[in-house]
């Protein structure tokens, strides 16, 4: 019988998307199999597995605190514009006045300038 040489170097490394290891580590956290079934299953060494398991509950708690900082930076944001929309209106409310005392100037020069013309008769 020969023997075949077998090399791993020449076989394409399996990459798994971020779904397909949430979906493998939930597995492991069910329970309903053993580790060493899943990895067979999903031909991924059970040391992987743990590494998975152990990053995803790593990082269980940043899934509650990022959408508490999405909020914070949409807050953040709501607060900086509501502020320069208040400088805006603080703008024009002093242009309008002022647009108001130099329109009614001009309206007292106009009756002014009327009153002093020759009378026509």
């Amino acid at each position: 019988m020969k023997k075949i040489s077998y090399n791993r170097a020449m076989e394409k490394r399996r990459r798994y998307t971020p779904d397909e290891k949430a979906k493998i580590v939930l597995e492991m956290l069910r329970e309903e199999r053993t580790v060493a079934e899943i990895a067979a299953e999903h031909e991924i060494h059970p040391t992987q597995l743990h590494k998975w398991k152990a990053e995803a509950l790593d990082n269980l708690a940043s899934l509650f605190t990022r959408g508490a900082s999405e909020t914070e930076k949409m807050r953040k944001q709501y607060e900086k514009e509501k502020e320069q929309l208040t400088q805006q209106i603080g703008q024009l409310s002093i242009e309008l006045n002022w647009l108001k005392k130099k329109s009614d100037e001009l309206d007292k020069r106009r009756r002014a300038k009327r009153d002093d013309g020759p009378t026509r008769r």
